[in-house]
């Protein structure tokens, strides 16, 4: 699967022909796609599902051979999730210099485990914040995938409502694009009725109109009509000290919702560790280095809802 990059045309293809609405007002078009998001969320409370990642670096190299430098990283995804709570495996290409990571979050912590080709399953467990950034938002439901957060909500992104102008409204084809404007920066949001008033995608811009970051979100529903993120991509493009052209594409291939996920899947026992594993607990200051202990969890019950765990190192590597 190479980059996706879907533009505001390439949108109407994809999601269809229902023109929007003349007289609607930007302030409707804004409330229609604010409710579109809440009603997702609260739709969707558990789900587990299965996709791929890959991860884009190209540019150019000043004064090195090749001219032009390009690197790919592809991963396999496996995830479930209950309200806050969730648990993922991201397995990657050798490449990518990690064989399997698993990680188990709560309200309050982050567990990983990675299993790395030739050494010891070690355990990490970091704060909340510290891992959930750039690295974390992809590959972690809920959130780009089933919930993505309220792009024009006023109430949560005050950023947009009091350090920018009123918003405008245009229209592009099938979509609607919201507008916010200030002297150093714009954003634009492209609002698709075919697709229950979804932000289908997002830009940020340059007073000058250059796309620096656009994100690309195709919605579908399950079976049960629940509305989901299945596929995810967020570019950043060359801009002054920032070379390089980055993307992370994510395209879930199944996804289930509103299932029963067992409480054990968001405990220690979930990250597959052995007895005697390393833990380093990051939350601490210096840090508390514990070993992992017998499950406690019934693995077997575990395993039927998110698949195989591994053991050892040894069966990691075979």
């Amino acid at each position: 699967m190479g980059t996706v990059i879907i533009s505001a045309t390439a949108c109407l293809a994809v999601f269809g022909a229902t023109a929007p609405d003349s007289a609607l007002k930007v302030e409707e078009v804004i409330r229609r796609a604010v409710e579109a998001n809440n009603t997702a969320q609260k739709a969707v409370r558990s789900g587990r599902g299965e996709g791929r990642c890959v991860f884009v670096v190209k540019g150019k190299a000043a004064g090195k051979l090749p001219p032009e430098r390009r690197y790919e990283g592809r991963c396999s995804l496996s995830f479930a999730f209950a309200g806050p709570k969730h648990w993922g495996k991201v397995v990657g290409d050798l490449r990518g210099g990690y064989h399997t990571t698993i990680y188990v979050c709560d309200r309050n912590a982050v567990l990983i485990g990675n299993f790395l080709r030739g050494n010891r399953p070690q355990g990490v467990i970091h704060e909340r914040g510290d891992l959930f950034g750039p690295w974390g938002d992809y590959p972690t439901p809920p959130g780009k995938f089933v919930s993505e957060s309220a792009d024009l909500d006023p109430q949560k992104n005050r950023y947009l409502y009091k350090e920018y102008d009123a918003p405008t409204l245009e229209r592009s084809g099938q979509l609607y694009v919201v507008q916010f404007a200030q002297k150093e920066r714009r954003e634009r949001y492209y609002v698709d009725p075919a697709r229950g008033f979804h932000v289908v995608r997002a830009e940020g811009l340059e007073p000058d109109g250059y796309v620096t970051l656009a994100v690309n979100k195709t919605w579908t529903t399950t079976r049960e009509g629940f509305w989901y993120v299945c596929k995810y991509c967020e570019e950043s493009f060359p801009i002054r000290s920032v070379p390089d052209y980055t993307s992370w594409t994510t395209t879930l291939d199944s996804f289930e919702a509103n299932i029963d996920i067992p409480e054990g899947v968001f405990t220690i026992d979930a990250l597959g560790l052995p007895p005697g594993a390393t833990i380093t607990d990051m939350r601490f200051q210096p840090n508390k280095v514990f070993q992992a202990e017998a499950p406690k969890a019934d693995i077997a019950a575990l395993e039927k809802v998110i698949g195989k765990l591994p053991k050892t190192v040894q069966d990691q590597t075979r």
